[in-house]
């Protein structure tokens, strides 16, 4: 059966050519039969991709792909390839027999087969070698490590431009909105717009239609480029120039009707490709850490061939991704591919296998632990491991499965690549990195003796013959072992995941069945309470041999119990969690104490390892396991996994209901309340697991595997479209907090409400006891209340409750942060998204913003901003939602906001708006929960607030406050 591709072709500026192909294998509900009995689209319309489809970005080419093409641009559907003379277009044929695809045992990944047509598009009797170049250059950049060859810093563009392609006739390629791929030709003023003639090859028949449609034909596809339209800007305006396809000795070209030859003339055809509904091969996210500046960066493996762009691999095996997302999840800022000639990043060892882990550092550089099974994998010339081991039997070597670490740095280029294991299976399930760029890493060997080891604990067991796990330390730059040693008994014990403590120290945990042979030291629990229990351990790698473990314990009851994530507090407090089949689970300070199946786990273990602080099980009536775990500055601790059960505990959820097979779940709770704030269900009518997890300041970070088609993705996002079978998937998730008001009467007198719109009932007035001309508020500790303060001159007076603690000291009273100068005007914000605010100043003088990033005494400035002019009053708020706290300016005299999104040296003025009248004096909060920002303002002489949803619109207005104040706005309360 033909498909048919229609080209939208037209001679105007935000029209192209687009093709819209159909699988005949597939259906969707608009389809119907033409007159010459192929399938098509009944909406002319198809061709354009949903808002959100993969973005139109042009590849420049330095070997990666085939070698006469400038550039390639990677669609779904189709890739095209970019010379002096032309584009060559490669069109996917789906194989039938293959759409469905099948699972790998080990992952739950499916692959499929694809084959392809060409066509070629030429520019017949244009300049011998056009001038092509890559124009608007993206932030993207793209890294390819096959094997042994190397293609890293590879730049992507938004334009491609044929620069004289005809005399007086330049081709600008480029991609709307919509992901459709365009081009313009654009006429110079008196140049001769018949100069241009184009060519199709590849097809078996070219003709116009009764339409004017120049019809393309091929073996399996029917391509239709509509008539072309054309167009001239006259005093502003658009006017459309008539104009039909040709036929001409050499090919077709655009006959036009008359127009002013002294103007430039455009003519633009669309090119684009609607993809299949559904995907190719099997793609999950394993892990995701994000940087301060709010973007994501994640792994996992990926079996696609078209991730992130179309053609971007093509190896029929599975590759690890890394790849960074942009704040706001439009954007991919880089993608890395580290691809050998076999499986890399899945594995068929399934005991206690967690799979890939990521780990940033303050510089953005990323550090990436799994394993692999080829012997090709792209390892670095300085590597401190370039081989893998091999095990020999009967005088052959066979290889097994090894663990490697990789770190990019902050465009995604490999710094070090490396093996780690000996001559059996290894595995790497979780990666931490330290301050000075050490990576520690855990996970499980079987290679015995051979496994590397430096300054151990233990060596590990008899080779081949059990598992041990690992903890192993690599210098900053990959080239040595720092420290390493195995960790275990007589049976299997697999490493899980690791985190460090501020002082350096190291925190592993996973699961052992060594019965009484696991080495215990200080521990809560010394003897395995059945088939499987966790454990936790904790080691000095300053150290080593004995004196490097510091204590090390088991944890579990009379069934199986494996943890998978660990995260330590400041306090040096282990947060384990994972999921046990035991009714007789260790618990304490429990917020469920009934394991109905199989159940999920939080557990915190004391800094000496042998105190067990709290423990309970989080779960419904059907099997959870907990697979992340983070903890915030005030200790609510943040933890994700997936559920079987429609009855999982919810409260303030943004999906109340279980949607399918297995839902991912995100739970917010404090055991000090035992109260859970926030859970979620994540998941549409497939199912989900929630691998991945981490907190930046008021957002929440989690990613995983999902076959739903159905997940409530948003507008705009990389990744807005389910392509079929298992894809990975990450979440941005920003608390919904509303803010309210107050009023500071200098210099010591709050008046705090918790509503705006029940004002009266809520007021709480009292004497703070902090002298101060100015009233300022912020969560101070992180713990998502906010609290009062004031500010004299450079000096800050803050504390972390709202309510009188006379004469009591620091912390109980209050802290003094000496930042600013007299004249000096205070703000406060989270100007680096780690959930504190913090101090800063505005100076009239100077029109400058100084920022500072810490609550010390006497703290150094951190950031400058040039933003607004004397006589301005300073306000700060996340304006656009992204967990970073900007500034603003209030101009009494125009009586107009400005603000800007980026607080840098130059800030522009990025958003206005017009609120108020001269006396009144500017605030910001997110008033409806939305994690966005928003004006008001407060009007002294009546003390009436002013207060906003959208910068426009007076949503509530109400009297508050006493006479001679100034208002102060802040969540008061720390709940949703």
């Amino acid at each position: 059966m033909v498909r048919e591709f229609r080209m939208l072709f037209a001679l105007v500026a935000m029209v192209g050519v687009w093709f819209a192909g159909l699988a005949p294998a597939r259906s969707l509900p608009v389809l119907k039969k033409t007159d010459r009995g192929e399938i098509a689209k009944e909406n002319r319309g198809v061709g354009h991709l949903k808002k959100g489809g993969f973005p139109v970005l042009f590849e420049e080419n330095k070997g990666q792909t085939d070698r006469r093409a400038r550039f390639v641009s990677r669609q779904r559907e189709y890739t095209a390839f970019f010379d002096e003379k032309g584009v060559g277009f490669s069109i996917k044929q789906h194989s039938p027999e293959s759409a469905d695809g099948s699972k790998t045992a080990s992952s739950g990944l499916r692959k499929t087969d694809a084959a392809s047509e060409s066509i070629r598009m030429t520019f017949k009797g244009a300049a011998d070698k056009a001038f092509v170049r890559g124009e608007d250059e993206a932030v993207t950049k793209t890294n390819y490590y096959i094997g042994r060859k190397r293609f890293v810093g590879l730049s992507n563009y938004k334009k491609v431009k044929y620069a004289e392609l005809y005399k007086g006739v330049d081709a600008v390629f480029y991609g709307d909105s919509s992901g459709r791929l365009e081009y313009d030709f654009i006429v110079a003023p008196n140049a001769d717009p018949n100069q241009i003639v184009v060519s199709f090859e590849g097809g078996k028949e070219v003709s116009i239609d009764e339409r004017g449609d120049l019809v393309i034909r091929t073996n399996e596809t029917e391509i239709v480029q509509k008539r072309p339209f054309a167009y001239q800007v006259r005093k502003g305006k658009k006017e459309q120039v008539s104009s039909r396809w040709i036929r001409s000795a050499n090919g077709f070209q655009i006959e036009l009707g008359g127009y002013q030859k002294s103007l430039p003339l455009t003519i633009d055809p669309v090119i684009g490709y609607l993809s299949y509904i559904g995907g190719t091969r099997g793609d999950a996210v394993d892990a995701v850490k994000a940087d301060a500046e709010g973007n994501a960066y994640i792994t996992g493996p990926t079996n696609s061939i078209d991730y992130p762009q179309p053609g971007s691999r093509t190896q029929n095996d599975f590759a690890v991704f890394v790849s960074k997302v942009s704040r706001d999840g439009r954007e991919i800022l880089y993608t890395t591919f580290l691809d050998g000639s076999f499986n890399d990043g899945v594995s068929g060892f399934e005991i206690g296998f967690k799979g890939m882990d990521i780990a940033i550092d303050d510089s953005g550089n990323a550090y990436v632990a799994g394993l692999t099974d080829s012997d090709d994998f792209p390892v670095s010339e300085n590597a401190f491991q370039r081989r893998r081991g091999c095990k020999r039997q009967f005088g052959t070597c066979i290889l097994g499965e090894e663990a490697f670490v990789t770190k990019l740095d902050n465009e995604g280029t490999i710094v070090y690549s490396t093996y780690l294991g000996g001559r059996d299976t290894d595995f790497a399930n979780g990666i931490a990195v330290d301050s000075s760029g050490r990576a520690y890493v855990t996970g499980a060997t079987s290679s015995g003796i051979t496994f590397p080891k430096k300054n151990e604990f233990q060596n590990t067991g008899v080779f081949g013959y059990e598992t041990n796990a690992f903890l192993a330390v690599l210098n900053e730059n990959g080239t040595d072992l720092v420290y390493s040693s195995g960790l275990g008994g007589n049976a299997t014990d697999v490493g899980t995941d690791i985190d460090l403590d501020r002082d350096g120290f190291a925190y592993i945990t996973g699961s052992t069945e060594s019965v009484d042979s696991f080495p215990i030291r200080s521990g809560i629990q010394n003897v395995n309470a059945g088939r499987k229990d966790t454990f936790i351990a904790k080691f000095n790698t300053a150290r080593s041999g004995d004196s490097s473990l510091v204590y090390s314990t088991l944890l579990g009851g009379a069934g199986t119990d494996v943890a998978l994530a660990i995260v330590v507090n400041t306090a040096g407090e282990a947060h384990i969690a994972g999921f046990t089949g035991s009714p007789d689970f260790p618990l304490r300070g429990e917020l469920r104490s009934v394991n109905q199946v199989n159940e999920a786990f939080v557990s915190v273990v004391g800094a000496a390892g042998n105190v067990l602080i709290n423990s309970t099980f989080i779960g419904g009536s059907n099997e959870e396991i907990a697979r992340s775990i983070e903890v915030d500055a005030s200790g609510t601790i943040f933890v994700g996994g997936d559920t079987s059960s429609a009855d999982f505990p919810t409260s303030q959820s943004i999906q109340q209901t279980f949607g399918g097979l297995s839902d991912g779940f995100v739970t917010k709770f404090s055991f000090g309340n035992r109260e859970i704030s926030f859970s979620t269900f994540l998941g549409g009518t497939g199912f989900e697991l929630l691998q991945g997890i981490d907190v930046s300041g008021k957002q929440i970070f989690v990613a995983g595997l999902s076959d739903s088609s159905d997940l409530p993705t948003t507008d705009g996002v990389f990744g807005e479209n389910h392509f079929g079978g298992d894809d990975g998937f990450l979440a941005k998730i920003v608390e919904n907090r509303f803010d309210s008001v107050g009023v500071f009467v200098p210099d010591s007198t709050f008046t705090l409400t918790q509503s705006i719109t029940d004002v009266q009932a809520a007021n709480a007035t009292f004497t703070s006891g902090m002298s101060g001309e100015r009233g300022v508020s912020g969560d101070w500790d992180g713990d998502g209340t906010d609290t009062i303060g004031s500010f004299t001159n450079g000096v800050w007076k803050i504390r972390n409750t709202n309510f009188p603690v006379i004469g009591l000291p620091a912390p109980l009273g209050f802290k003094t942060v000496n930042y600013g100068a007299a004249g000096d005007l205070p703000v406060a914000g989270d100007w680096n998204a780690d959930g504190i605010d913090t101090p800063g100043v505005f100076r009239p003088s100077t029109g400058q913003f100084l920022l500072t990033n810490s609550t010390e005494i006497d703290p150094s400035v951190d950031i400058t901003v040039a933003f607004g002019t004397n006589g301005d009053l300073p306000i700060a708020g996340d304006w656009d939602g992204d967990g970073i706290d900007t500034v603003g300016v209030y101009r009494p005299s125009e009586t107009t906001f400005f603000f800007t999104n980026d607080n840098v040296l130059k800030a522009s003025i990025d958003d206005v708006a017009f609120l108020g009248i001269a006396e009144d004096l500017p605030f910001a909060g997110d008033f409806d929960g939305d994690g966005v920002d928003t004006i008001g303002t407060w009007r002294p002489s009546t003390r009436e607030f002013f207060i906003t949803n959208d910068n426009v619109n007076v949503i509530a207005s109400f009297v508050f406050g006493g006479a001679g104040g100034q208002p102060i706005v802040g969540d008061w309360d720390g709940l949703p």
